[in-house]
């Protein structure tokens, strides 16, 4: 479970680097914002999978709480692309 964790979130953070710094954007505070929300997302997944190694069994509320903030972070995606998008 840690490499698949540790290795969404080492691409998905690559991946929005790049984007950051090789394309002109429309919004830059818009798509910090997006960065940010995307690491409270994805880390949890981190520091649970590495808790659990450790034998913690605290680890499995951090994979709950990445589980819960996944889930409002594709709920704000979701808005942006049925909502925003049509305007």
């Amino acid at each position: 479970m840690f490499i698949f964790a540790i290795t969404g979130w080492g691409l998905a953070t690559a991946m929005d680097v790049h984007v950051y710094r090789k394309t002109k954007l429309q919004s830059e505070h818009r798509y910090v914002l997006n960065m940010i929300l995307l690491q409270v997302a994805t880390f949890p997944y981190v520091m649970g999978s590495v808790m659990i190694l450790l034998k913690s069994t605290s680890g499995l509320y951090l994979i709950a709480i990445g589980v819960v903030a996944s889930f409002v972070k594709a709920v704000g995606d979701t808005w942006v692309l049925l909502v925003e998008i049509n305007r």
